[in-house]
């Protein structure tokens, strides 16, 4: 794989701090280790710092495949577990990482790929956009209390569980309760959707 050029910082979000664990060999590159890193499609990075590098001393991204020489006095990425570990630890580490390499890529669980936090911040507001035009279109039409309440019945039977136990009379008579009444009020005044009662109904009259 080609040689990338980059200027500090290391560019990837986080990296394991690797080194051999010998003073003696630290003196010089651990070829061994190189040669092993660029057989398993590893590229190396030149990151140029005016620190001086420390042979046998290595941040590792698995993620992109990415490594360079340690520096003397400047931290390059963020050092995974903030500490650094073995060669021979790093080997085992990256072999549960390739072996679940497919999962790791497309970010699978139980058959559903998780969503990134930007794809969640995005879809979350998206969301709340559209809960908020909901309430909007709803309560623009300037329903009264009572018909609000009748709107709260029919939500509430729109679940299984009161279609079967209950009726929408006997739901509108429920409201009816003093303190149950109290809560709904305030409810309403805050612009509620009838739904979003519905959905604690069970809580309300709990």
């Amino acid at each position: 794989m080609s040689e990338r050029q980059v200027y500090y910082p290391f560019d990837v979000k986080a990296a394991f701090l690797v080194y051999d664990g010998d003073e003696n060999k630290r003196q010089t590159k651990d070829n061994s280790f190189y040669e092993w890193l660029k057989a398993e499609g590893f590229s190396e990075v030149h990151v140029h710092t005016d620190s001086s590098g420390v042979y046998g001393t290595w941040y590792i991204d698995v993620d992109t495949k990415l490594f360079t020489s340690a520096s003397a006095d400047i931290m390059l990425a963020p050092i995974i577990g903030n500490t650094g570990i073995f060669i021979e630890d790093f080997k085992v580490i990256y072999h549960i990482y390739k072996r679940h390499s497919t999962l790791m890529k497309e970010s699978y669980h139980n058959g559903l790929r998780l969503k990134t936090f930007d794809e969640y911040k995005e879809a979350k507001a998206l969301s709340e956009m559209a809960w908020n035009l909901r309430k909007q279109i709803y309560f623009d039409q300037h329903p009264t209390y009572e018909k609000w309440c009748h709107d709260v019945a029919s939500e509430i039977m729109e679940d299984k569980w009161y279609q079967e136990h209950s009726s929408k009379e006997e739901i509108l008579d429920d409201l009816k309760d003093k303190s149950i009444d109290r809560d709904l009020r305030r409810y309403f005044s805050e612009k509620e959707l009838p739904s979003e009662v519905a959905g604690q109904w069970w809580i309300i009259t709990f």
